[in-house]
């Protein structure tokens, strides 16, 4: 769940056709007191291996963080009061390139608003250079955080779409019109990002809107599919 006090945004999910329509599955939106996150939510103490690796965090807030050493990973800001801040992780395993999914995060409610989510999402992608998915389900204030991260120098937010690799066989025999489908797609910026399980995925520009990404290409898809598509968000270290 990438539904700690922050997270992603989603396109709309319903693409009409001529005659019918194609569902499209997204980012799972959750109501914000769905959780809540804070203090109730983090970690009591960090190791001291933890602790011994820590680094400080850029920004001058005599704030450090550390990569989480347990069961699952992750990252924490912490000052000497203890975590401030959480976001944990697990493999993004249905991803065509390595990738960590976000799973939770949470920040502590005296620190809520200050940039902490921002900063545990930008030490992943700019400090540890690693590509971020986002998670199945989020609140408000996730869909918020990943509109922010479009903002960071150097970091790539984009969509991705789902097409089954049974719609690339037998084309003549489909009802999908493949061929249009990568037309419209393409024509948006669209690029093929690798495969995976069965399945194509297409990268896509998004654009920010006034409280969450938007992805233009979701709205101008212009055929009828028997199976729903997935999509999501990524993002991606481009800088130096």
């Amino acid at each position: 769940m990438d539904n700690r006090n922050d997270g992603t945004t989603d396109p709309n999910r319903i693409i009409k056709d001529k005659t019918k329509s194609m569902r499209i599955e997204e980012i799972k939106r959750i109501p914000q007191h769905h959780y809540s996150g804070g203090k109730d939510w983090m970690l009591d103490q960090l190791t001291a291996a933890e602790r011994r690796h820590s680094q400080e965090l850029p920004g001058g807030l005599g704030l450090r963080w550390t990569q989480l050493r347990r069961d699952y990973p992750g990252v924490a800001i912490f000052n000497q009061d203890g975590v401030i801040g959480e976001l944990e992780l697990k493999k993004a395993a249905d991803f065509p390139v390595p990738a960590q999914q976000v799973y939770a995060i949470t920040v502590d409610e005296e620190w809520q608003g200050q940039g902490i989510a921002r900063a545990l999402y930008g030490i992943v992608l700019a400090l540890q250079k690693q590509t971020l998915v986002a998670g199945e389900e989020q609140t408000p204030g996730g869909r918020r955080n990943w509109l922010s991260l479009a903002s960071i120098p150097g970091v790539e937010v984009r969509g991705y779409l789902k097409l089954p690799d049974s719609w690339f066989e037998n084309r003549r025999a489909r009802r999908v019109d493949i061929d249009q489908l990568l037309k419209d797609i393409m024509a948006l910026g669209a690029e093929h990002i690798g495969t995976k399980n069965g399945e194509h995925f297409f990268g896509f520009p998004i654009v920010p809107g006034q409280t969450e990404l938007k992805a233009p290409v979701v709205n101008t898809i212009r055929t009828y599919g028997a199976s729903a598509l997935e999509t999501g968000l990524y993002a991606k270290w481009t800088g130096q």
